[in-house]
C-alpha cells in the first residue's frame, strides 16, 4: 500500500512539475505585417510557445560585426530588420542546412548563441517571428 502512495505521488510531482506542457506551436502565417519599432522586437533563444513565421534574416558578418563578444551593433541590423517585416520577435535558430555553426555574442548584458553560416559568405541566419498571445 505505502508503495502504490508513493509511485502515485511521484506521478502527480512529475505532473505538477512540467510533464504536460505543450510543445511550441507555429501556426500559418496571416500574411504581410505592418512594420513595428525595433523596440517592440523581442530576442527569443528557444522558440515562444505559439508564434508564426514570418522570414528568414540573413545578415553578413562585416569586419565590425564579428560576433564574438559585445554585438550591439549586429543585433540591432537583426532587430531592425525584422520590424520592417513587422515582427514582434527573432528568434535565434535556423532550419538545418540553413547555418554551419552557432557564435556566442553579448547585447544588453545577455549572452545569446546565434546561428553563423560560413557558406557561399560568412552570414548570420535567424528568423523574425510574431509571437501570438497565449490563450488558456
Amino acid at each position: 500500500m505505502k508503495r502504490s502512495m508513493a509511485v502515485a505521488a511521484f506521478a502527480v510531482l512529475g505532473v505538477l512539475m512540467g510533464g504536460c506542457s505543450s510543445p511550441p506551436e507555429v501556426v500559418p502565417s496571416k500574411g504581410v505585417r505592418p512594420p513595428t519599432s525595433m523596440d517592440q522586437v523581442q530576442i527569443y533563444q528557444k522558440p515562444p510557445q505559439k508564434y508564426e513565421i514570418l522570414g528568414t534574416i540573413v545578415e553578413p558578418i562585416t569586419q565590425d560585426m564579428r560576433w564574438n563578444g559585445d554585438e550591439t551593433p549586429g543585433f540591432k541590423k537583426l532587430l531592425t530588420a525584422a520590424s520592417a517585416k513587422g515582427a514582434n520577435g527573432i528568434l535565434l535558430q535556423a532550419d538545418e542546412g540553413e547555418y554551419s555553426g552557432k557564435a556566442l555574442a553579448r547585447y544588453n548584458g545577455v549572452w545569446y548563441q546565434v546561428p553563423i553560416r560560413r557558406q557561399p559568405a560568412d552570414a548570420v541566419v535567424v528568423k523574425a517571428i510574431y509571437k501570438l498571445e497565449e490563450t488558456k
